[in-house]
């Protein structure tokens, strides 16, 4: 396997992480509008499902965050390697 053939595979995986990173921001984006609508309409209600959903929403608004900043943290360590330049 040539350099060239490695570099175009490490160009197809950022690339794919970049498309991730896309998705991860619109379903975090959708859940906290989920989140705050939920908030808005159960004000005042003191049921059991209702603090289990809020528990449950804000977990995975925070799991989606931390996907993100897992998958931010490889094309920055790429480019920290001073071997950036045989990807672009």
């Amino acid at each position: 396997m040539s350099l060239a053939e490695i570099a175009a595979g490490l160009r197809a995986v950022l690339e794919q992480i970049k498309r991730q990173r896309a998705v991860l921001a619109a379903a975090r984006s959708s859940v906290r509008e989920e989140y705050q609508r939920l908030l808005a309409i159960s004000t005042g209600a003191n049921h059991a499902l209702v603090h289990r959903a809020l528990t449950a929403a804000s977990t995975a608004i925070e799991r989606v965050h931390n996907a993100d900043q897992q998958l931010a943290v490889v094309p920055s360590q790429s480019a920290s390697t001073g071997r950036s330049s045989v990807l672009t």
